[in-house]
């Protein structure tokens, strides 16, 4: 989706003429339940297929970027599908788990996504290691359906 399109419709959803107010509520559930259709396969396929298949769902896009714990992790798509191909060869297993989902959309084809997740991490030696915190997502409706294009990551501070 190009920049200038989210821009806009972020620009008029700053100005109150394309508030989420104005989606019919009949379109704002639609959105809501696409959305969370998605999340379900996606957490599916990363638990199920792996790390690779998490690929699939997000935007290959020269605005795609991911902040993790206050830095930019992923500053392009092709940084992410490098740390999940990664993931993926060394035979790393996931199990993600998705609590307290709350979807926002914003404008049509345009939501924003917060959940507190679980997820367990297993190398190739049965070693686990447990992940846990908050995302924030900005997913956006492609031909394919929705995908991430922008979002943050963080942990509880120790």
């Amino acid at each position: 989706m190009p920049r200038v399109i989210i821009l806009t419709s972020l620009a008029m959803i700053a100005c109150g003429t394309g508030s989420p107010s104005h989606l019919t509520e009949s379109h704002r559930g639609a959105m809501v339940d696409s959305v969370e259709q998605m999340l379900d396969q996606y957490r599916a396929s990363l638990n199920t297929e792996g790390f690779a298949a998490a690929l699939a769902y997000y935007v290959d896009s020269p605005d795609f970027h991911i902040a993790e714990n206050g830095r930019i992790a992923y500053a392009a798509y092709d940084s992410v599908a490098a740390a999940l191909t990664a993931l993926h060869n060394a035979k790393f297993a996931t199990n993600l788990e998705l609590h307290e989902t709350r979807i926002l959309p914003l404008a049509p084809g345009l939501a924003g996504v917060t959940a507190s997740y679980q997820q367990t991490i297993r190398d190739s030696t049965g070693q686990e290691f447990l992940l846990d915190g908050v995302f924030t997502m900005t997913v956006v409706h492609m031909s394919e359906g929705w995908k991430f294009l922008a979002g943050h990551t963080s942990q509880p501070r120790q």
